[in-house]
């Protein structure tokens, strides 16, 4: 049928033009929300778990899902299925032939949503996933779920009326974009929600994003690592500009840094050995901080071992400079910087 960007979507969705079969790909956040809505356009929005049917990576096999579509509703006109990361690198020749042979011929009362979440690594699995999406494209819809897409003043003084009751201004949604750049979708919501809780009036001013400011010293740290992976130097020294008008520590600076990189570390390893990176969250204490290891598995495709492990020694070079120097430290962070950005420009796609 087609394949479709977030504003697309959306309006296909609030006109009820279902299809009953399709791919999602693209913001994480984004994809959750999206999955959602199709579940309540098809379903209604108080439907229940027994016309939902999840199937994840670990729990698959072409014979469930067959079972999962072929199932009658019970309390709704149709049956969705929502099938999360499909485990590409599991099937055989003729497990992904079935597979293709089941997406085909989905039954009219069913509808199936293939989230694909996390990158699709390794050339064999990338061509198999291709050939679903070439598929979808024709028979079904693929949306690609991109933040660029999103209206983000729009959505925040939507979630604003719509979940606080409270009435933002275009000027305000600007201002907490701004001060919350290259956040996740679900980490924009959550600085709404903070300001909107605690402003006690019906309208969100100037004066009540105070909050968002007094945490942006920590949260502009993390802003570094995201700036580097988006090969972004220019926004680095503006971030780093920024920390050290407030007078952030340097050490706290790095460490930052080295939080992420370690994250992407960690998610290379663990994808490198055939395992999810979602089994960080029992290897190490990501607890309420599972964004993190979404985040890394996101960008693993795009960075070598190599190229990781190279910018944690630079990090553990710097961390050293700044605790047995005392001098330039603004210096050694700079100089920091530009070393990572050369590091990851020349080792990206190795």
């Amino acid at each position: 049928m087609s394949e479709i960007n977030y504003t697309q979507f959306k309006k296909s969705i609030s006109l009820k033009e279902l299809s009953n079969l399709y791919l999602l790909t693209g913001d994480p956040d984004l994809i959750h929300h999206c999955g959602s809505k199709i579940l309540s356009a098809a379903l209604g929005k108080n439907y229940t778990a027994f016309d939902v049917i999840t199937l994840k990576d670990e729990s698959f096999s072409n014979e469930k899902l067959q079972l999962a579509l072929d199932t009658f509703p019970i309390s709704a006109s149709k049956k969705c299925v929502v099938l999360k990361e499909v485990p590409w690198e599991y099937f055989s020749i003729e497990d992904f032939e079935t597979f293709l042979k089941i997406i085909s011929d989905v039954p009219s009362f069913s509808i199936l949503v293939i989230a694909q979440i996390s990158p699709v690594i390794g050339s064999k699995n990338s061509s198999r996933f291709s050939k679903v999406k070439s598929f979808i494209k024709k028979s079904g819809i693929y949306a690609n779920l991109l933040l660029k897409d999103v209206p983000l003043e729009k959505q925040l003084i939507t979630w604003a009326k719509k979940e606080y009751n409270k009435i933002l201004k275009e000027p305000e949604a600007k201002k907490i974009i701004s001060l919350c750049r290259e956040y996740p979708l679900h980490e924009l919501k959550n600085e709404l929600k903070k300001v909107c809780e605690f402003e006690s009036e019906d309208f969100i001013t100037e004066s009540s994003l105070k909050l968002i400011y007094s945490s942006k010293i920590k949260v502009n740290a993390f802003e570094l690592s995201r700036a580097l992976f988006d090969g972004n130097i220019k926004r680095c020294f503006e971030v780093l500009d920024g920390l050290f008008s407030q007078n952030e520590e340097p050490i706290r600076i790095v460490a930052a840094l080295s939080a992420d990189f370690i994250d992407l570390y960690r998610a290379i390893i663990l994808i490198e050995n055939g395992r999810n990176p979602s089994e960080l969250i029992n290897l190490f204490d990501y607890k309420k901080k599972e964004f993190r290891i979404k985040s890394a598995q996101y960008r693993s495709n795009k960075f070598s071992r190599k190229c990781v492990e190279q910018c944690l020694e630079l990090l553990l070079e710097a961390d050293f400079k700044l605790k047995s120097e005392s001098f330039s430290f603004k210096a050694i962070i700079s100089e920091l910087l530009i070393k990572l950005y050369k590091k990851i420009s020349s080792n990206v796609n190795d």
